[in-house]
């Protein structure tokens, strides 16, 4: 974030807030928080090397670039690429700039994710809703600070993690996922079917969870997935099954049971009928 000044490169304006600011160095990886006054700017004309993310909190950032300029206001993220001419600090309007910040080099299958709306050429700005994506994204980035502080050994790996999740929730929204604009209702339903494949299938549990009643829930979860909720939750329940025949060493009645199918012989027609083979035949 150009806290040294002893790489000419880092040309910085100071001072710089370092109330909330936690930094870990490391070969590639460096990350902090902090709040920013007027004369914050930060310019790198070659790039940083690495990406660079920044999430603005509160307040506002200006980016510049040639003769452009841009705003980067609350629950909108900046992502720069390694050579990408770097040249943003604090919106003088706004006179604060409190950010979360990353510098890192991207595990390599994290590079799909970085494919992120260009603003000018290296420099990706992503404008994150106010609902279904900016929550677990910042919260992501303000986890990835606080595994820092632990004391551990694998202290790097759990911040690694953070930013992992906060750019996966980022790509949701570049690919503009259908899930993000489900009715929450039916996201809901279907996150509670997921998390309980060990029970069996009922439509009244599932209809409370999602605060419908039976009818209506039925209605519009078939209208939404093109499914009924125990077709999907069948679904779900079967697809789990082949991973643990594939990956476990469990019975197929332990596997039935661990599935939320109480009769071993049922599972198998039903695991039959969706795979066109018995249980007893997907272990490779």
């Amino acid at each position: 974030m150009g806290h040294s000044v002893k790489d000419m490169e880092y040309l910085a304006v100071w001072p710089c807030q370092r109330t909330g600011l936690h930094i870990m160095d490391g070969e590639s990886f460096r990350f902090g928080r902090f709040s920013q006054g007027p004369r914050y700017r930060t310019v790198r004309p070659g790039g940083s090397g690495d990406y660079l993310v920044i999430a603005t909190l509160s307040g506002a950032g200006l980016v510049r670039r040639g003769g452009a300029s841009r705003v980067v206001g609350a629950g909108e993220v900046l992502l720069y690429a390694p050579s990408a001419p770097q040249d943003y600090g604090t919106d003088p309007e706004a006179g604060r700039w409190e950010l979360v910040w990353a510098h890192f080099h991207p595990r390599a299958h994290w590079m799909p994710w970085l494919r992120w709306p260009q603003w000018r050429e290296g420099a990706g700005i992503l404008t994150l809703p106010t609902t279904e994506v900016r929550g677990p994204f910042l919260k992501s980035l303000n986890a990835m600070v606080r595994a820092a502080r632990r004391p551990v050994a694998t202290a790097v790996e759990f911040a690694l993690n953070r930013l992992e999740e906060a750019l996966l929730w980022a790509d949701l929204e570049v690919r503009r996922d259908d899930a993000l604009r489900m009715d929450p209702r039916i996201r809901e339903a279907m996150d509670y079917l997921s998390g309980s494949l060990d029970q069996p299938f009922d439509l009244e549990r599932t209809a409370r969870a999602a605060g419908l009643s039976v009818t209506r829930f039925s209605h519009l979860f078939k209208e939404t997935t093109g499914k009924t909720p125990q077709q999907f939750s069948e679904e779900a329940r079967l697809a789990h099954a082949s991973f643990l025949l594939r990956e476990s060493t469990l019975t197929v009645g332990e596997i039935a049971a661990q599935c939320g199918f109480a009769d071993p012989l049922y599972f198998s027609r039903r695991f039959r009928r969706r795979f066109g083979h018995p249980p007893t035949r997907h272990r490779g």
